[in-house]
């Protein structure tokens, strides 16, 4: 509960700061960035606890990721004015592996994850090649995890969900490399619903047009949320979704 305290001051500090900031480029015109398509080729390891019975999550698809692919939708916008940034994401990914056992069973899962998040960013310093910015926003989690453990004799099914809401804090660093090719990273790190939770991104973008560039790195995510509650009605998650990211932009 503390460091989600913490975090909405910082939040509410980083608005208030940008607040005079806006009303200074009152004449400058806003710009804007949209990633209508993102492909995040995403590995799971972890586990989750529903009541008495905890799986374990440790799933990679370097290997047939599109094959356990059923939907995945994710979408990025960026407004800026000058130095103040506002920003928001949402993600949504479905992934329905199998998984063959020693003992001649199968698991089948149906993994379904979705974040939104929203926030703003105020970039500190500028120099020729690289902005440096803090941001701080609020993300939604929205996590669903079934688990079907199929044998000759019966089918066992495990079934957990939740959504919270966490604060989160960090840095943005941009730094052009040319005209054509600049590097993005991320780092940020929060909590509130889960006890804590961080993120942190590369990616390396080339604009081949002053409308549109291509962009391709790699993104973690890593939360540990438990809902404190007993019995039957406990579900905590422990888990870590990390892998390469491919996607456009758009600018006007």
């Amino acid at each position: 509960m503390n460091i989600y305290v913490q975090l909405i001051k910082i939040y509410i500090l980083s608005l208030l700061i940008c607040q005079p900031a806006m009303a200074a480029v009152n004449n400058n015109q806003w710009q804007f960035e949209l990633a209508p398509l993102v492909i995040w080729g995403v590995n799971l390891n972890g586990t989750t606890e529903t009541g008495p019975i905890t799986a374990p999550l440790d799933l990679s698809f370097d290997n047939d990721m599109l094959e356990n692919l059923e939907t995945v939708f994710a979408i990025h916008f960026e407004a800026q004015k000058n130095n103040f940034v506002l920003f928001s994401e949402y993600q949504y990914v479905d992934l329905t592996p199998s998984m063959d056992r020693d003992n001649g069973s199968s698991v089948d899962i149906n993994f379904e994850n979705s974040f939104f998040e929203l926030g703003s960013a105020y970039i500190i310093s500028r120099t020729e090649n690289t902005d440096w910015a803090l941001l701080a926003g609020i993300r939604y989690t929205d996590h669903e995890i079934t688990v079907d453990d199929l044998s000759s004799n019966e089918t066992a099914s495990i079934s957990c969900d939740d959504q919270w809401f966490d604060v989160f804090a960090g840095a943005k660093v941009t730094y052009r490399l040319s005209h054509n090719w600049q590097v993005l990273t991320r780092a940020d790190i929060g909590g509130g619903g889960s006890d804590f939770v961080w993120n942190i991104s590369a990616m390396a973008e080339y604009h081949f047009d002053k409308w549109g560039a291509v962009f391709a790195g790699y993104k973690v995510i890593d939360y540990d949320y438990d809902n404190d509650k007993s019995d039957d009605a406990r579900y905590a998650v422990d888990l870590r979704m990390a892998g390469p990211m491919l996607g456009i932009n758009l600018f006007w």
